[in-house]
């Protein structure tokens, strides 16, 4: 049957791979730097203390704010080396909220240039560390099961550290989706 002009060509597993994680770590990097954004303002309007805010910890033996925020962001290139076969190489992330931000920022950039076919073949076997553990797994899994939902994590735990300081969040903060 001939292809219409409505009629869509099927995608092959790294475009859907693709297609199912870019946008969605675009959406989330915004989402980190909207979040980091409004920590500079409620620094600025509070009088809080740039240093404090970033060694804010929601238990003792948590990482702080500071770790959270790299950590979120080194999910990008350690997911691009996973992609290009290579070792990740992680940026020096600044100390300071509007450094962090500019970082977020670069983030985004390296996001937009990957392609398809960088998630070419999706069933390629990953093998890395997950703390302590040692994963081997297909890189679909490997994206969907352990980087983006890490990145999410990490995310969160930022959203809950600046929530915890105060700052007035909610779901719209998050996503970028919610309306109340």
């Amino acid at each position: 049957m001939p292809q219409t002009a409505n009629s869509t060509a099927p995608c092959s597993a790294g475009s859907e791979l693709h297609l199912g994680t870019v946008p969605t770590l675009l959406r989330y990097l915004g989402q980190l730097d909207g979040l980091l954004d409004l920590a500079q303002l409620r620094l600025q309007s509070q009088g809080l203390g740039e240093d404090v805010l970033l060694e804010t910890r929601l238990v003792p033996d948590m990482l702080p704010l500071r770790s959270q925020v790299w950590i979120c962001g080194n999910f990008v290139p350690r997911m691009e080396a996973v992609l290009r076969g290579s070792e990740p190489r992680y940026p020096d992330w600044p100390q300071d909220l509007a450094g962090m931000q500019r970082q977020v920022q670069a983030l985004q950039a390296q996001v937009q240039a990957w392609r398809p076919e960088d998630f070419e073949p999706a069933g390629r076997l990953v093998e890395g560390d997950a703390g302590q553990a040692w994963l081997q797994m297909p890189l679909r899994a490997w994206i969907h099961e352990f980087a983006l939902p890490n990145f999410c994590f990490h995310l969160t735990a930022v959203y809950l550290l600046l929530r915890q300081q105060g700052l007035p969040l909610g779901k719209a903060q998050y996503d970028g989706l919610h309306q109340y």
